[in-house]
């Protein structure tokens, strides 16, 4: 079982306390005893001596824990929270224990249900003036609600998305296309790059359809540059990247790396 500290800087943390596995039970706090600095006392002693805690029930027994640093200790049980929410196997029960919990489980639910009810008022989480705020309706009800106006949305050149073309055209979205309804402040752009097959590979339309995605992502976009790998000779890529290439196959300085002239070399 889980508990935890309610004393000391734990003190009224509730679950947020420090937690101690229990491992055993010991004698009463009055008459355990341990070794602090090397001298004898009790529990009791003890929790008075380093928080100034007077034990309400020092005859009540203490559990064993282990401490900070693998050695034993051994707290007052008033001094303690269990923690919620903690499973108990059949193992940790008595035969009388287990052969209730069967017989209760077993029972019929209006019996079932009358039990409940009993523990749940008998610990408060059922008010006997329920009735009084609470009540089961014989039909359903019928309430106002408020529908919201559509919002405001802008795209590029402070364009708005026209909500009344659902009603005119039936479609199931409104249209949102940026290169329909409008176009990116600052759109990005390729308009240099370069994509290559190897030879007898390629694949058809790819490039068509790949310009067309970024286009409709509101890409800037230009034809690519398409290169083909012959017998799987890397060289002719390679040297192209370097060199450069510009608008229409024309080649760039070769001074300028092909990072500079916005190469971008895609291999499909």
């Amino acid at each position: 079982m889980k508990v935890t500290r309610n004393y000391g800087k734990n003190k009224s943390l509730g679950n947020e306390g420090a937690i101690v596995n229990i491992r055993g039970v010991g004698l009463p706090a009055a008459e355990c005893k341990i070794v602090v600095n090397n001298e004898q006392t009790t529990v009791e002693k003890y929790f008075k001596d380093r928080y100034n805690i007077v034990l309400e029930y020092p005859k009540l027994f203490t559990i064993e824990a282990r401490g900070k640093f693998g050695n034993l200790e051994y707290i007052p049980v008033e001094l303690l929270n269990v923690c919620n929410f903690q499973i108990v196997t059949t193992e940790q029960m008595s035969k009388k224990e287990q052969e209730s919990l069967i017989a209760l489980s077993a029972a019929k639910p209006h019996l079932r249900r009358a039990t409940t009810d009993a523990v749940a008022k008998e610990v408060g989480l059922l008010s006997s003036s329920i009735n009084e705020f609470l009540k089961v309706a014989d039909q359903s009800e019928t309430v106002k609600g408020v529908v919201l106006p559509k919002p405001t949305v802008l795209f590029g050149q402070g364009r708005k998305v026209d909500w009344g073309a659902l009603a005119r055209t039936g479609n199931k979205k409104p249209d949102t296309d940026f290169m329909a309804v409008g176009q990116f402040f600052q759109p990005a752009q390729c308009l240099n790059w370069e994509v290559v097959f190897n030879e007898g590979g390629e694949l058809e339309g790819a490039i068509s359809q790949l310009v067309s995605a970024m286009t409709l992502s509101g890409i800037k976009v230009q034809p690519p540059r398409v290169t083909f790998i012959r017998n799987e000779d890397l060289k002719v890529c390679c040297m192209n990247h370097k060199i450069g290439y510009g608008p229409e196959g024309s080649k760039t300085d070769p001074g300028v790396s092909g990072a500079a002239a916005s190469n971008v070399l895609a291999a499909l």
